[in-house]
């Protein structure tokens, strides 16, 4: 749920304050939006990765980041020949997908029961509830320091 609400927020916040901050890169935010989706799909493989080391698939884990640099080597020069510059952000979106599937389908395979439900990524389980909680009183903490100064 983590990275569901950090792309929300990066789609809406960082533009602006990168526009603000770094005026000459307003032209490319809209490569930066088409990233934004990739930033879930990579966090969701990215969880997947610590249940390869739980389970002692190591090898089968390399050979997923082998895929995926495959994957960049052959979709990137195509991309980028037929969409230009948003080629990068289509074969960046397109290679985390099927590297995603790739670890999902191998953890199936390896632990048959392995389900993960698309409802899991959007609903907060007490985990979620406790890092909002503090990241709640990190901000009204640091909030009340600058004011009350």
């Amino acid at each position: 749920m983590g990275y569901f609400i950090l792309s929300i927020a990066a789609f809406f916040l960082f533009p602006p304050v990168i526009g603000w901050i770094f005026p000459n890169y307003i032209a490319s935010m809209h490569i930066f939006r088409g990233l934004i989706p990739t930033l879930f799909i990579t966090g969701s493989a990215g969880i997947l990765t610590s249940v390869f080391y739980a389970v002692r698939l190591q090898k089968r884990l390399v050979f997923n980041v082998v895929f995926r640099l495959v994957l960049s080597a052959v979709f990137l020069p195509v991309f980028i020949s037929l969409f230009g510059v948003y080629g990068i952000a289509l074969e960046f979106f397109l290679t985390a997908v099927l590297v995603a599937w790739d670890r999902y389908a191998a953890l199936k395979k390896a632990l048959g029961d392995f389900r993960i439900s698309l409802a899991s990524f959007f609903t907060a389980d007490d985990m979620d509830r406790y890092f909002i909680k503090k990241i709640k009183e990190f901000i009204f903490t640091k909030f009340y320091f600058l004011t009350n100064k």
